[in-house]
């Protein structure tokens, strides 16, 4: 069995990985996040800070986000919310 039900499964900490690695170590001119999890904002922030354009994609209207989104670069996140 690869995941059990009682176990933390990781997803957090896999995507937040990817977002850096792409961001940083690929040099990808753009990056797509599809996520409405907040723990993920600080991999976000990074990733803004490291002039890659961020897209993300927010699956339902998530808690308030205006304090993070204050400290992303605009010229490098873009978000959208998909309803």
């Amino acid at each position: 069995m690869c995941v059990l039900r009682d176990e933390q499964k990781l997803v957090d900490v896999m995507l937040a990985t990817d977002l850096l690695y792409l961001a940083r170590g690929c040099s990808q001119p753009c990056v797509v996040l599809v996520s409405s999890d907040q723990d993920l904002w600080p991999a976000i922030l990074e990733a803004s800070d490291s002039g890659t354009v961020l897209v993300h994609v927010q699956t339902q209207s998530a808690s308030d986000t205006r304090l993070y989104e204050r400290m992303v670069d605009p010229a490098h996140y873009r978000k959208t919310t998909l309803v």
